[in-house]
């Protein structure tokens, strides 16, 4: 049975699965590592400036760059390494961007899971990517069918 951490953020739960790896590494511009660009937006913007929104959720950099960091503290405590893949099922949100930016910061490999998918097409995705983690919604029945069914 895979081990579910709390992610601390929100509703938001990272769960240990498999050990698939994915080794390569991201150069954005400058040399910089997408996950290097939340300290460069609070650089450059300011801690008080407004970074992502959804309608909803608005975070200033400062709040971006402090729920980006835990989560990767998170993944990284659960035992995801450079090179991993983490899957992640979330919608369209604040939420999915913190998880997105954590998981690069992490060292590790995005393996984006439709929010609207069946746990039938999820599972397929699950088990052909083998991510080390799964960053979701702590309940969501559809992912844990999902996860449950995987092999």
């Amino acid at each position: 049975m895979p081990l579910a951490v709390s992610a601390g953020l929100a509703d938001m739960a990272v769960t240990t699965l498999s050990r698939g790896r994915c080794f390569g590494s991201v150069v954005f511009g400058r040399k910089m590592r997408l996950g290097d660009l939340v300290d460069h937006g609070l650089a450059t913007a300011g801690a008080d400036a407004v970074a992502v929104g959804d309608g909803r959720v608005r975070l200033t950099w400062g709040e971006y760059r402090d729920r980006v960091s835990r989560l990767a503290a998170q993944l990284l405590r659960a035992g995801v390494e450079p090179g991993d893949r983490v899957a992640v099922h979330l919608p369209k949100s604040t939420e999915s961007f913190v998880a997105v930016h954590a998981i690069l910061r992490a060292g590790a490999v995005m393996v984006p899971l439709d929010w609207f998918a069946s746990a039938e097409f999820l599972r397929s995705v699950i088990d052909d990517a083998e991510p080390a983690a799964l960053v979701s919604r702590a309940r969501s029945s559809v992912i844990d069918e999902a996860v449950a069914g995987s092999t």
